[in-house]
């Protein structure tokens, strides 16, 4: 189960460890011509463009992976040992 939902996927060997492939069904796939094909090009104000690249600019950083923390597996790992031991585990929002 992966994001609440059963997922079918392919597990490999990789490297020293092993890489995890979701596969898609057919209703998820969707051709690039069918997203693509009836967009048009939007027209921008100049200035607000200019606004916001500055402030994409000014935002930018180099990303450090350790900054972020997997709250979702600690609290499952919580909630394993809790029934382990016997007691009431919270309920789904």
């Amino acid at each position: 189960v992966l994001y609440q939902r059963g997922r079918e996927v392919v597990i490999q060997p990789f490297g020293k460890g092993m890489l995890l492939t979701e596969l898609r069904t057919r209703n998820e796939m969707v051709s690039e011509k069918s997203v693509f094909e009836d967009l048009t090009s939007p027209k921008y104000d100049k200035d607000l463009l200019e606004i916001a690249e500055l402030l994409i600019d000014k935002k930018v950083t180099k990303f450090d992976p350790s900054k972020f923390e997997d709250t979702y597996e600690d609290a499952l790992i919580a909630m394993i040992d809790a029934k382990r031991k016997g007691k009431k585990t919270p309920k789904a929002a």
